[in-house]
């Protein structure tokens, strides 16, 4: 030995000692089958090619490269970014399947979101379950959501409070302005079609908020509905006795009543319209069950329209036979 070097016996250095280190300059070769401790103990085994550690091993260096094919762990955990205290000092730690050219491909933890972030799709075979909090979601009824981060859309119909998650195919939303849905319908965030979507809103606005009172829709320009062509139409003759109707029908001030406020109505001021038995009485036809419970009727004032015209012609041919017999410009 000379120095920090142990030399061969040609003079060429074949190991070096420095402060902590040990480096090897050649082959280590050890004549028995077994590196012993101090005890006596065998630390390291030799058989072939094979190396049995006895021991613990410990590893200091920055980097450690193992080039086996399989590696078997016995143990039941594996542990990561060890002796950090706080959350900020596992950010990133995981696990990295190299991909040079592709891009590696990630699991890892993520401080700022507090959650394992994935940089591929997870994929559930068939016949296995999702489970959130412990219940199963059948792998088929999770596809993957159309927006560019991703999203879980759950086939399913959850009952929702506040809908956060993708959209479900049925649930209760209350005070919408405008919703955005996208189960069974087509267009963008500002417009959708559906044909096969069936909702419940509590009140709706269009283009205007909602009012948050309970059926209640405002609009702020023409609500257009039905048709009236007469190409649509096989005509059956024009309403009888139109003007007697009419006349049979009173317009009443009233206020909502008590079995009115126990089905929600809240409104206390004085409104007016018609008694919806007094109309069903002369025409049918524009009366429905009222929409807050069907026990109950309502009337659809605007299919009224039709009687009044021939009212008002029916009151012009009466005007029309006194103006003829009447001397009052004679």
């Amino acid at each position: 030995m000379s120095g920090n070097d142990i030399k061969s016996s040609t003079g060429a250095t074949a190991i070096t000692l420095n402060a902590a280190d040990v480096e090897v300059k050649g082959d280590l070769t050890v004549t028995g089958n077994d590196i012993k401790s101090s005890t006596g103990a065998v630390a390291i085994s030799l058989s072939g090619n094979a190396v049995t550690i006895s021991g613990d091993l410990t590893v200091n260096g920055t980097t450690t490269t193992v080039n086996s094919t399989t590696v078997d762990i016995d143990d039941l955990n594996l542990t990561v970014a060890k002796g950090n205290a706080t959350n900020a000092g596992a950010d990133g730690a995981g696990l990295t399947v190299e991909a040079t050219t592709a891009g590696n491909k990630t699991w890892a933890y993520n401080n700022g979101t507090n959650s394992w972030l994935s940089s591929e799709h997870i994929n559930i075979p068939t016949g296995k379950n999702y489970l959130i909090n412990g219940s199963q979601i059948a792998a088929s009824n999770l596809s993957n959501g159309t927006t560019g981060s991703g999203s879980v859309v759950l086939a399913s119909s959850p009952s929702l409070t506040t809908p956060a998650l993708g959209t479900p195919s049925s649930g209760n939303l209350a005070n919408c302005t405008f919703p955005t849905l996208n189960q069974n319908t087509t267009g963008s965030a500002a417009t959708f079609t559906s044909t096969t979507q069936n909702s419940q809103f509590n009140s709706i606005g269009v283009g205007t908020a909602a009012s948050t009172t309970a059926g209640e829709i405002r609009a702020t320009n023409e609500i257009t509905a039905y048709y009236s062509d007469a190409r649509l139409k096989n005509f059956h003759g024009t309403i009888q006795n139109a003007l007697e109707k009419v006349t049979s029908l009173n317009g009443y001030y009233f206020t909502e009543n008590e079995v009115a406020k126990s089905l929600g109505y809240t409104n206390d001021a004085m409104q007016i319209g018609l008694s919806a038995q007094e109309v069903q009485a002369v025409l049918p036809e524009v009366i429905a069950p009222a929409p807050i419970d069907e026990q109950y009727l309502t009337v659809k004032y605007e299919k009224m329209v039709p009687m009044l015209v021939e009212a008002i012609k029916a009151l012009k041919l009466e005007l029309d036979e006194v103006k003829k017999n009447c001397n009052c410009n004679k």
